[in-house]
Parts: C-alpha cells; structure tokens; sequence
C-alpha cells in the first residue's frame, strides 16, 4: 500500500527540508519504502544522515505547499523524540526512522527505513480542523 504523506530531513548543513512522499508500507508500519528521485533533497538527506520523520497529515494545504516547494515560513517543528530530527506537531501520527538501505542505481532510489519511533498526536479528521475552524 501506498501511504501519502510528508518526510522531514536534515541537510548536512543543519537546513530543514519538508517534502511530500508516498512511501510503500506494510500495515504494521515498522518498515517502509521510500522512492525519491537521484536529484532530490530528501535523498541527498538520507544518504548524508540517514534519519527522517514520516508524517500523517490531514492539512492538505500543507501537502500541497510542500509539493510545490513554498514552505516561506516554515510551518511550526518540534524536536523528533529519538532520531536527530523534526516533527510536524499539527500532524495526525510521526514515525521517526533510520536508513537500513539505499539502491541509487536508478533515477528513482529505493530508500529502505526501519520506524524506530512512532507517536499519534490527534485524530484523522480529513482535513485540519484547527487551521479550517472558520469552514464550521
């Protein structure tokens, strides 16, 4: 199964980098497969650091900043819980993850993770509540 969401990684330089990705899972959320492509930022993350967060999200306004790249500001992080890392608060569920492997032979790298830490923050609503209040 394909779970959308967004990933939170760490430059070498200490730079945040939050990009939408559809990682495959299995239902028991311990291992993942991510799937960037060889010349993104999140890639370049993983192999530089080797640790990121998987967020779920139901603020698609979010996801769809993220996918076109305007992330000015930086929406509200807080410290990952194990990982040297950030986390989304206002997202559904965070798993925190480590790289077990990476395949870069092709366009599209194949990023093997291990969840090593996993918190639910609030209910999956379908859309943002807090930030959509003014819809009620």
């Amino acid at each position: 199964m394909i779970l959308e969401g967004i990933v939170t990684t760490i430059a070498p330089t200490g730079a945040i980098n939050i990009a939408p990705m559809g990682p495959r899972v299995d239902a028991a959320m311990r291992r993942f497969l991510l799937r960037p492509f060889n010349t993104s930022t999140t890639y370049h993350n993983l192999r530089a650091h080797g640790e990121g967060v998987l967020h779920v999200t139901d603020d698609v306004m979010l996801l769809a900043r993220t996918a076109l790249g305007q992330l000015e500001p930086l929406p509200a992080l807080i410290p990952a819980r194990i990982i040297r890392g950030w986390v989304l608060p206002d997202a559904c569920r965070f798993y925190e993850f480590r790289v077990v492997s990476i395949d870069d032979r092709e366009e599209r790298v194949s990023i093997e993770v291990e969840v090593v830490h996993q918190e639910t923050l609030r209910d999956f609503f379908g859309f943002n509540r807090a930030k959509h209040a003014v819809l009620e």
